[in-house]
Parts: structure tokens; sequence; C-alpha cells
């Protein structure tokens, strides 16, 4: 049992270590052209703006997503972890959750979703102006609370 137990452990350091690493491999002026906002925080004088829910239960968080910029194909996704490469890159399987033809700018998406443990389980992705698919882990700080958004 101690043996499993340090076995997991284990993985549970490497996959938090690799999603550090991760964070870290981001290059400068890459910036994600979406932002995500905690939708209490955010809402405040929006009126219009679209919704979905990503994940049925409770507790749902709800996250709003908004773009300066018009983005196109936004897809909000399920992420479930799979492994690690040698170099250190996380791989997950992806499931659509939602799908919409473009994010404008002042027409926000609010999104009903659940953060499980502290492995990732949510992404976006989307089309961005030079027509490169962008695919982001949708995390939440442990340090803070606020919300990640870390390319893969």
């Amino acid at each position: 049992m101690r043996r499993m137990v340090e076995r997991f452990a284990g993985g549970v350091v490497l996959v938090l270590a690799a999603l550090a690493v991760l964070t870290l491999a981001v290059p400068a002026g890459a910036a994600p052209e979406v932002r995500a906002e905690w939708a209490e925080d955010a809402l405040a004088g929006v009126t219009e703006y679209d919704e979905c829910t990503a994940f049925e239960g409770e507790p749902q968080a709800k996250v709003l997503l908004s773009a300066e910029r018009a983005v196109r194909d936004l897809k909000v996704l399920g992420l479930t972890f799979t492994e690690i490469s040698e170099e250190g890159k996380a791989s997950f399987d992806v499931e659509e959750r939602y799908g919409q033809k473009e994010l404008l700018p002042g027409r926000p998406l609010l999104v009903r979703m659940m953060f499980f443990g502290s492995i990732p389980n949510n992404g976006i992705s989307y089309v961005d102006g030079t027509g490169a698919t962008r695919r982001f882990i949708l995390d939440q700080s442990g340090e803070d609370g606020s919300l990640l958004l870390t390319e893969f």
C-alpha cells in the first residue's frame, strides 16, 4: 500500500512540475487573445453576453470569457490528463464541451463549469487573427484563486 501511495504521490508531483514548466515555457508576447475571469467579478456593467454549460453537476463555477479582438471557432474543452513526455510536456485527451463560431469584443461568453482537484480538467481553443489554432488549459491558481490560461 505504501509503495502505491508513493507512486501516486510521485506522479502528482511530476504532473505539477510539468505544468509549472509549461507555464514558464510560454514565450513573452504570446499572451492569449481571450481573457478568463470569474463571472461574479467581471459581469458588473455587462448587459449582453452568451451563456453555456460545459459541465453539469455541483459545485458549478461561472467563468466569463472575453476578447478585445474577435477570435473564431471558440471551443470550451474538457481535458483528461494522459501523460507527460520526456521533455516535460503534458498531454490531454480533449473533448469539445461547447463551441461557437466566434467570440466578439463586447459580447463575452459566460461558461458554467467545474474544477476538479489539482490536475487541470478545463480548457479553451480558438483560431486567432493569424489563422493559428491556439489551445489553453483553464485552471485556478493555487496561490490566489485567480484564473490562469496556459497554452498547451
